[in-house]
Protein backbone atom coordinates (compact mmCIF):
# COMPACT_ATOMS: atom_id res chain seq x y z
CA UNK A 1 0.00 0.00 0.00
CA UNK A 2 1.30 3.37 -1.03
CA UNK A 3 0.50 6.73 1.16
CA UNK A 4 0.55 10.26 0.29
CA UNK A 5 2.81 12.02 2.97
CA UNK A 6 4.37 15.16 0.90
CA UNK A 7 0.38 16.71 0.98
CA UNK A 8 0.06 16.10 4.65
CA UNK A 9 3.67 17.42 5.47
CA UNK A 10 3.28 20.49 3.87
CA UNK A 11 0.02 21.13 5.22
CA UNK A 12 1.83 20.42 8.52
CA UNK A 13 4.87 22.71 7.73
CA UNK A 14 2.86 25.60 6.90
CA UNK A 15 1.52 26.06 9.99
CA UNK A 16 5.03 25.55 12.19
CA UNK A 17 6.95 28.72 13.06
CA UNK A 18 10.19 26.89 12.48
CA UNK A 19 11.91 29.75 15.05
CA UNK A 20 9.87 27.86 18.22
CA UNK A 21 10.83 24.21 17.53
CA UNK A 22 13.54 23.01 19.90
CA UNK A 23 16.42 21.16 18.21
CA UNK A 24 15.00 18.06 18.32
CA UNK A 25 11.83 19.23 16.66
CA UNK A 26 13.47 20.96 14.41
CA UNK A 27 16.19 18.21 13.09
CA UNK A 28 13.10 15.47 12.93
CA UNK A 29 11.08 18.28 10.67
CA UNK A 30 14.57 18.98 8.25
CA UNK A 31 15.06 14.73 8.31
CA UNK A 32 11.57 14.25 6.35
CA UNK A 33 11.96 17.72 4.07
CA UNK A 34 15.24 15.06 2.71
CA UNK A 35 13.26 12.29 2.19
CA UNK A 36 10.58 13.84 0.54
CA UNK A 37 13.69 16.09 -1.55
CA UNK A 38 11.25 19.05 -0.52
CA UNK A 39 13.74 21.80 -1.82
CA UNK A 40 10.71 24.38 -1.65
CA UNK A 41 11.55 24.14 2.50
CA UNK A 42 15.11 22.94 2.47
CA UNK A 43 16.76 26.33 2.39
CA UNK A 44 14.75 27.94 5.26
CA UNK A 45 15.62 25.01 7.40
CA UNK A 46 19.17 25.15 6.81
CA UNK A 47 19.04 28.33 7.60
CA UNK A 48 17.34 28.08 10.98
CA UNK A 49 19.72 24.85 11.82
CA UNK A 50 22.82 27.11 10.99
CA UNK A 51 21.08 30.22 13.10
CA UNK A 52 21.48 27.88 16.27
CA UNK A 53 25.45 26.30 15.73
CA UNK A 54 26.63 27.62 19.19
CA UNK A 55 30.55 29.42 19.12
CA UNK A 56 32.09 26.22 20.06
CA UNK A 57 30.75 24.31 17.39
CA UNK A 58 27.99 22.01 18.95
CA UNK A 59 24.00 22.77 18.77
CA UNK A 60 21.85 22.88 21.57
CA UNK A 61 18.50 21.21 23.05
CA UNK A 62 17.04 24.79 23.05
CA UNK A 63 17.83 27.92 21.55
CA UNK A 64 21.60 29.24 23.36
CA UNK A 65 21.31 26.19 25.28
CA UNK A 66 24.63 24.13 26.04
CA UNK A 67 26.11 21.89 22.97
CA UNK A 68 24.56 18.35 23.33
CA UNK A 69 26.76 15.93 21.63
CA UNK A 70 24.18 13.73 19.92
CA UNK A 71 22.22 16.58 18.43
CA UNK A 72 25.29 17.81 16.71
CA UNK A 73 25.91 14.48 15.26
CA UNK A 74 22.52 14.23 14.33
CA UNK A 75 23.12 18.67 12.71
CA UNK A 76 26.14 16.89 11.05
CA UNK A 77 24.32 14.34 9.13
CA UNK A 78 21.96 17.01 8.14
CA UNK A 79 24.25 19.31 6.46
CA UNK A 80 26.13 16.45 4.83
CA UNK A 81 22.20 15.06 3.03
CA UNK A 82 21.33 18.54 2.27
CA UNK A 83 25.09 18.63 0.18
CA UNK A 84 24.30 15.62 -1.38
CA UNK A 85 20.74 15.97 -2.16
CA UNK A 86 20.44 19.53 -3.15
CA UNK A 87 24.39 19.28 -5.09
CA UNK A 88 22.90 20.72 -8.55
CA UNK A 89 21.35 23.81 -6.39
CA UNK A 90 24.66 24.57 -4.28
CA UNK A 91 26.82 27.45 -5.42
CA UNK A 92 30.56 26.57 -4.76
CA UNK A 93 30.41 29.16 -1.61
CA UNK A 94 26.97 28.00 0.04
CA UNK A 95 28.52 24.97 -0.59
CA UNK A 96 31.52 25.81 1.10
CA UNK A 97 30.02 27.48 4.01
CA UNK A 98 28.52 24.40 4.93
CA UNK A 99 31.42 22.68 4.94
CA UNK A 100 32.90 25.25 7.39
CA UNK A 101 30.19 24.30 9.61
CA UNK A 102 30.89 20.88 9.59
CA UNK A 103 34.47 21.24 10.28
CA UNK A 104 33.48 22.87 13.65
CA UNK A 105 31.24 20.76 14.67
CA UNK A 106 33.02 17.72 13.68
CA UNK A 107 35.94 19.85 16.32
CA UNK A 108 33.18 20.14 19.10
CA UNK A 109 32.70 16.30 18.90
CA UNK A 110 36.17 15.06 19.05
CA UNK A 111 36.74 18.01 22.03
CA UNK A 112 34.26 15.99 23.73
CA UNK A 113 35.56 12.53 24.03
CA UNK A 114 36.61 11.79 27.18
CA UNK A 115 36.81 7.84 26.42
CA UNK A 116 39.68 6.28 24.71
CA UNK A 117 37.01 4.46 22.49
CA UNK A 118 33.29 6.05 22.75
CA UNK A 119 31.77 9.00 24.19
CA UNK A 120 29.98 9.67 27.59
CA UNK A 121 26.73 11.02 27.59
CA UNK A 122 26.92 14.24 28.26
CA UNK A 123 25.04 15.43 31.79
CA UNK A 124 23.40 17.99 29.91
CA UNK A 125 21.38 16.79 27.57
CA UNK A 126 17.62 17.87 28.56
CA UNK A 127 16.53 14.37 27.24
CA UNK A 128 18.52 11.82 28.75
CA UNK A 129 19.86 9.07 26.13
CA UNK A 130 22.29 6.30 26.93
CA UNK A 131 26.11 5.64 25.91
CA UNK A 132 25.25 3.62 22.79
CA UNK A 133 21.70 5.62 21.82
CA UNK A 134 24.04 8.48 21.43
CA UNK A 135 27.27 6.78 19.83
CA UNK A 136 25.08 5.63 17.17
CA UNK A 137 24.49 9.54 15.83
CA UNK A 138 28.00 9.95 16.34
CA UNK A 139 29.04 6.68 14.35
CA UNK A 140 26.82 7.83 11.77
CA UNK A 141 28.21 11.11 11.06
CA UNK A 142 31.51 9.70 10.91
CA UNK A 143 30.53 7.80 7.99
CA UNK A 144 29.53 10.44 6.21
CA UNK A 145 32.48 12.15 7.22
CA UNK A 146 34.86 9.62 6.41
CA UNK A 147 33.39 9.31 2.50
CA UNK A 148 32.81 12.74 1.67
CA UNK A 149 34.66 14.32 -1.51
CA UNK A 150 37.50 15.63 0.65
CA UNK A 151 39.02 15.71 4.01
CA UNK A 152 36.85 18.19 6.33
CA UNK A 153 38.53 16.77 9.67
CA UNK A 154 41.29 14.60 10.13
CA UNK A 155 40.14 11.46 8.21
CA UNK A 156 42.74 9.20 9.61
CA UNK A 157 41.46 9.95 13.05
CA UNK A 158 37.93 9.63 11.91
CA UNK A 159 38.52 6.34 10.16
CA UNK A 160 40.00 4.91 13.17
CA UNK A 161 37.86 6.39 15.66
CA UNK A 162 34.77 4.34 13.29
CA UNK A 163 36.42 1.17 13.50
CA UNK A 164 36.89 1.81 17.03
CA UNK A 165 33.08 2.34 17.76
CA UNK A 166 32.38 -0.52 15.63
CA UNK A 167 34.42 -2.94 18.01
CA UNK A 168 32.64 -1.39 20.71
CA UNK A 169 29.15 -2.07 19.54
CA UNK A 170 29.98 -5.48 18.71
CA UNK A 171 31.49 -5.97 22.17
CA UNK A 172 28.53 -4.86 23.43
CA UNK A 173 26.16 -7.53 22.02
CA UNK A 174 24.61 -10.60 23.31
CA UNK A 175 26.37 -13.55 22.03
CA UNK A 176 23.18 -15.20 23.20
CA UNK A 177 20.17 -13.55 21.80
CA UNK A 178 21.54 -10.94 19.32
CA UNK A 179 20.35 -7.79 20.97
CA UNK A 180 21.46 -4.83 23.02
CA UNK A 181 21.35 -3.65 26.46
CA UNK A 182 22.13 -0.19 27.35
CA UNK A 183 25.46 0.46 29.46
CA UNK A 184 24.59 -1.00 33.12
CA UNK A 185 21.27 -2.16 32.39
CA UNK A 186 20.94 -5.85 31.97
CA UNK A 187 17.51 -5.98 30.24
CA UNK A 188 18.22 -6.29 26.14
CA UNK A 189 16.03 -3.46 24.39
CA UNK A 190 14.44 -2.87 21.23
CA UNK A 191 15.41 0.44 21.12
CA UNK A 192 19.17 -0.11 22.00
CA UNK A 193 19.26 -2.90 19.60
CA UNK A 194 17.97 -0.74 16.86
CA UNK A 195 20.48 2.35 17.50
CA UNK A 196 23.84 -0.64 17.81
CA UNK A 197 22.54 -2.25 14.02
CA UNK A 198 22.20 1.38 12.64
CA UNK A 199 25.58 2.22 13.87
CA UNK A 200 26.79 -1.06 12.21
CA UNK A 201 25.04 -1.03 9.04
CA UNK A 202 27.38 1.49 7.31
CA UNK A 203 29.49 -1.79 7.18
CA UNK A 204 28.48 -4.70 5.13
CA UNK A 205 31.50 -6.49 6.54
CA UNK A 206 29.55 -6.64 10.11
CA UNK A 207 26.52 -8.50 8.29
CA UNK A 208 26.30 -11.03 10.90
CA UNK A 209 26.20 -9.41 13.56
CA UNK A 210 23.48 -6.92 12.04
CA UNK A 211 21.53 -9.99 11.35
CA UNK A 212 21.92 -11.43 14.66
CA UNK A 213 20.62 -7.79 15.71
CA UNK A 214 17.77 -7.76 13.24
CA UNK A 215 16.24 -11.18 14.19
CA UNK A 216 16.37 -10.44 17.62
CA UNK A 217 13.85 -7.26 16.68
CA UNK A 218 11.60 -9.93 14.42
CA UNK A 219 11.28 -12.55 17.59
CA UNK A 220 10.49 -9.60 19.75
CA UNK A 221 8.04 -8.32 17.84
CA UNK A 222 4.42 -9.15 19.05
CA UNK A 223 3.27 -11.57 16.84
CA UNK A 224 -0.34 -10.53 16.03
CA UNK A 225 -0.71 -6.81 16.79
CA UNK A 226 2.70 -6.14 15.39
CA UNK A 227 3.89 -3.71 17.75
CA UNK A 228 6.64 -3.68 20.26
CA UNK A 229 7.63 -2.73 23.88
CA UNK A 230 4.26 -3.31 25.00
CA UNK A 231 3.04 -0.41 22.14
CA UNK A 232 5.98 2.09 22.97
CA UNK A 233 5.55 4.55 19.82
CA UNK A 234 9.57 5.12 19.72
CA UNK A 235 10.54 2.08 20.20
CA UNK A 236 8.39 0.82 17.18
CA UNK A 237 9.40 3.54 14.78
CA UNK A 238 12.96 2.40 16.38
CA UNK A 239 12.32 -0.57 14.61
CA UNK A 240 10.47 0.09 11.82
CA UNK A 241 13.22 2.64 10.67
CA UNK A 242 16.11 -0.41 11.03
CA UNK A 243 14.03 -3.26 9.14
CA UNK A 244 13.56 -0.89 6.36
CA UNK A 245 16.59 0.45 6.22
CA UNK A 246 19.01 -2.95 6.78
CA UNK A 247 16.11 -4.53 3.94
CA UNK A 248 18.84 -4.86 1.13
CA UNK A 249 21.07 -6.28 3.29
CA UNK A 250 19.37 -9.08 5.01
CA UNK A 251 18.81 -12.54 3.51
CA UNK A 252 15.50 -13.40 4.95
CA UNK A 253 13.46 -11.50 3.47
CA UNK A 254 10.20 -12.53 3.97
CA UNK A 255 10.49 -12.71 7.45
CA UNK A 256 11.67 -8.89 7.40
CA UNK A 257 8.87 -7.96 4.97
CA UNK A 258 6.32 -9.49 7.42
CA UNK A 259 7.53 -7.64 10.30
CA UNK A 260 7.72 -4.36 8.33
CA UNK A 261 4.22 -4.55 7.18
CA UNK A 262 2.48 -5.60 10.74
CA UNK A 263 4.05 -3.28 12.45
CA UNK A 264 3.03 -0.33 9.85
CA UNK A 265 -0.49 -1.69 9.79
CA UNK A 266 -0.10 -1.09 14.00
CA UNK A 267 1.14 2.56 13.12
CA UNK A 268 -2.03 3.14 10.94
CA UNK A 269 -3.88 2.53 13.79
CA UNK A 270 -2.11 4.33 16.44
CA UNK A 271 -2.31 8.46 17.35
CA UNK A 272 1.00 10.56 16.28
CA UNK A 273 -0.18 13.83 18.42
CA UNK A 274 2.92 15.57 18.79
CA UNK A 275 5.26 17.02 16.39
CA UNK A 276 8.37 14.28 16.56
CA UNK A 277 5.88 11.43 16.54
CA UNK A 278 3.91 13.00 13.30
CA UNK A 279 7.71 13.16 11.67
CA UNK A 280 8.79 9.71 13.00
CA UNK A 281 5.58 8.77 11.11
CA UNK A 282 6.37 10.62 8.30
CA UNK A 283 9.68 9.00 7.97
CA UNK A 284 8.86 5.56 8.21
CA UNK A 285 6.48 5.69 5.72
CA UNK A 286 8.31 7.36 3.14
CA UNK A 287 11.17 4.58 3.89
CA UNK A 288 8.41 1.94 3.60
CA UNK A 289 7.09 3.36 0.35
CA UNK A 290 10.76 3.14 -1.23
CA UNK A 291 11.07 0.18 0.00
CA UNK A 292 8.06 -1.09 -2.04
CA UNK A 293 9.27 0.55 -5.15
CA UNK A 294 13.47 -0.65 -4.76
CA UNK A 295 13.47 -3.00 -2.06
CA UNK A 296 17.14 -4.04 -2.67
CA UNK A 297 18.36 -0.91 -3.44
CA UNK A 298 21.21 0.21 -0.98
CA UNK A 299 20.49 3.09 1.35
CA UNK A 300 22.45 5.87 1.19
CA UNK A 301 20.40 7.46 4.64
CA UNK A 302 20.85 5.56 7.81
Amino acid sequence: MKYNVRSQYSEAISKIILCELNQSELNHVFRVALQLEDVSIMHSLMQELLRRQNDDGGWPYKLNGLSVIGITATAVQLIFWTIYIAAPQLSAGTKNSYEIRIKKALSYIFSKKRKAVFWDVEQDNERKHGVLDSNHYISQALYYANNYEKELFDKELVLQTQIDLYKFYLEQQSKADGGWHEIGKLRLRVGVTSDAIRALLPNPKLKSSIMAGIQFLINNQHPIEGYWEGGNLDKIYDALKTLINSYWIIDAKLDAFSAIEKGITYLDGASHLELESLCDYWSVIIDYNNLVSSPNKEKLFF
